[in-house]
């Protein structure tokens, strides 16, 4: 683990991004309480005067709009290249409504059914 020092050394969570340094935070959480030492962490935390970023929404906004997608497209291409028909009209489905996961399952399930009961 690249921040397993950090259980002793909170401090070198400070400098980190705020997306990574709350990564890590997570991270560190879930392993202190699986040790049974969370306690412990939080007061070293607490020590060291690391909190929780809270990301400025507008930031975020920014963020997503001037992601220009191109990873995304490459992804969809390579998986597009090794996936069967049904999840390739799946992913299809998803690229063209634009619906966020949960949406498109729901949405993809409710076509299934109706094409099924004749209803489509």
């Amino acid at each position: 683990m690249k921040y397993l020092d950090c259980l002793d050394n909170p401090s070198r969570i400070i400098p980190l991004h705020p997306s990574t340094r709350s990564d890590v935070m997570k991270a560190l959480i879930c392993l202190t309480k699986y040790l049974g030492s969370y306690l412990e962490f939080k007061e070293k935390l607490r020590q060291h005067g690391v909190k929780w970023a809270r990301p400025d929404s507008f930031d975020s906004f920014l963020r997503i709009m001037k992601n220009d997608h191109s990873d995304l497209i490459e992804w969809y291409n390579k998986v597009y290249a090794v996936l069967d028909e049904n999840e390739k009209l799946y992913l299809k489905f998803l690229l063209l409504s634009g619906l966020r996961k949960r949406e498109g399952i729901q949405s993809f399930n409710f076509i299934i059914d109706l094409a099924r009961n004749g209803r489509l």
